[in-house]
């Protein structure tokens, strides 16, 4: 069954850190905008309200924050681009103003599941420039941008790792292969806090 009965398009579904509300993406409004229901379909309500395309909301480990990505209002918010300028915004999860961390190249596949480091103050994203990936590490704040590599090819993304010791993680690098490539793994051990 639908968890919703709009008939709209939604996706991009993340629990809230308390397993009150799933938090989703819908077009319902004309653009993009982040929503919440209860997990039984209940109570949806609208969570951002600006001209912004916002899509893949992702909580902090201590579901303070949500971090999300916002498409500028030209999109058509029924397609999922990857290789855009978008913003890459953050709110507080119990309301608030949304503000802006980077612009960047990016869409589809730029933040991904876990994107927070276990201490919640960094974020992991990919950057889509000149044909490649980038991935970068930003802390909560907008600051504090680490370049971890670059020209990787466009089927790549990065992902914090969990561990006991959150001043002290990992990013975990996949590549999937594209037409003759081969796919690999990497685990980058990030030794000091931001």
């Amino acid at each position: 069954t639908a968890p919703t009965e709009n008939a709209t398009l939604h996706d991009g579904p993340e629990y809230s850190r308390d397993g009150k509300y799933i938090y989703f993406n819908s077009v319902r409004t004309g653009t993009m905008q982040l929503w919440r229901m209860k997990p039984d379909g209940s109570e949806e309500e609208q969570v951002t309200f600006d001209e912004y395309n916002n899509w893949f909301p992702h909580f902090s480990p201590d579901g303070k924050w949500i971090l999300y990505v916002a498409f500028p209002k030209d999109i058509d918010p029924t397609s999922h681009p990857f290789y855009k300028r978008i913003y890459l915004r953050i709110m507080p999860a119990a309301g608030g103003i949304p503000r802006t961390i980077a612009y960047i190249y990016g869409g589809q596949g730029t933040i991904n599941v876990p994107s927070w480091s276990p201490d919640n103050e960094r974020m992991v994203y990919t950057s889509f420039v000149r044909g490649t990936s980038d991935m970068w590490i930003i802390n909560r704040r907008g600051g504090g941008r680490i370049r971890l590599n670059t020209n990787l090819g466009l089927n790549t993304s990065a992902t914090f790792s969990s561990g006991s010791n959150p001043t002290r993680s990992a990013m975990v690098l996949t590549k999937k292969p594209i037409s003759g490539s081969r796919s690999g793994c990497a685990r980058l051990g990030l030794g000091m806090p931001m």
